[in-house]
């Protein structure tokens, strides 16, 4: 399986009453295929999937499945708190037609590279098609060359999302597995991340702004760095200008500026004041979005 290019990290866009909103599902998808996107990431951080209700869980694989039609990959994030839910939604998302599955390493308690190592080798063997580790800075799991080298000896073990800002260990992967899949996790790192061997990327902003991502991924292709950084150093600053007002909850009311009506947050995440919003508004204007 090869991951490349762009892809969107997929908000789960529900309603007032956390119920899928199935008809904003698809007009965001068609939004973002034709924006350029070569995949998307199902259910991960963005998408708040280690919170949703299984059955939300469930729909929300299904429809995206069903609605992409096969045009570009889909990777679901399975990881759960209770271990054998996260097996059963693996398996789900291989039945509903899934490319890859992922999930961040268990979390909370502290867990051994033995333990890590398990809990990734029985989530290979309960499904057939390949496994993505989801490396998030939220799980606070380091991962040494031993414990990945290790990993991607699993038979279907076949990539890493990396979401931390020291390349250092991508790098060193590539070195010794040329084959592995890295994935650039940090969205305001994407051309240092391909710089180091990440073959994609998976971001929660590319849902509002993919024009500068995809001119980042082109132009790298393409050898053309200067372009390829200023349109970076763009999207960080947007990227910082939305920060202070949490990126979740920020990309969903800039996609509901675009015309979507997906501002709507699970508890307990509260909605912006009319004041929190014109800050915003104001602070990614003055970062250069235009919106």
């Amino acid at each position: 399986m090869k991951i490349e290019g762009i892809l969107p990290a997929l908000i789960t866009p529900v309603d007032q009453n956390e119920k899928l909103n199935v008809k904003e599902l698809e007009r965001m998808l068609e939004y973002l295929i034709a924006e350029g996107a070569n995949g998307f990431y199902v259910l991960g951080g963005t998408g708040e999937g280690i919170l949703v209700p299984r059955e939300l869980h469930k729909q929300m694989t299904r429809e995206t499945i069903r609605l992409v039609k096969g045009r570009v990959p889909c990777i679901v994030h399975v990881a759960r708190l209770e271990y054998d839910e996260m097996i059963e939604l693996a398996k789900y998302a291989e039945e509903q037609g899934a490319d890859a599955i992922s999930a961040i390493p268990p979390i909370y308690y502290k867990y051994s590279e033995e333990e890590i190592y398990a809990y990734f080798k029985r989530l290979c063997e309960a499904v057939k098609i390949p496994v993505i580790i989801y490396n998030s800075p939220l799980a606070n799991v380091p991962f040494s060359n031993a414990l990945l080298d290790r990993l991607f000896k699993i038979e279907n073990l076949a990539g890493i999302k990396w979401t931390n800002p020291n390349y250092m260990p991508v790098m060193e992967l590539k070195g010794r597995n040329p084959e592995a899949i890295v994935v650039n996790g940090p969205d305001e790192l994407l051309l240092m991340g391909l710089t180091a061997g990440c073959s994609a990327g998976i971001g929660t902003t590319y849902n509002v702004l993919m024009p500068y991502f995809t001119r980042i991924y082109k132009f790298f292709k393409e050898g053309n760095y200067e372009e390829a950084y200023k349109n970076q150093q763009t999207a960080t600053n947007i990227i910082a200008a939305m920060i202070p007002f949490n990126a979740l909850k920020a990309t969903k009311f800039l996609l509901s500026m675009k015309g979507f009506d997906v501002d709507y947050n699970f508890y307990p995440k509260l909605s912006y004041t009319d004041e929190e919003k014109a800050a915003l508004l104001a602070a990614v204007r003055k970062a250069g979005m235009e919106i």
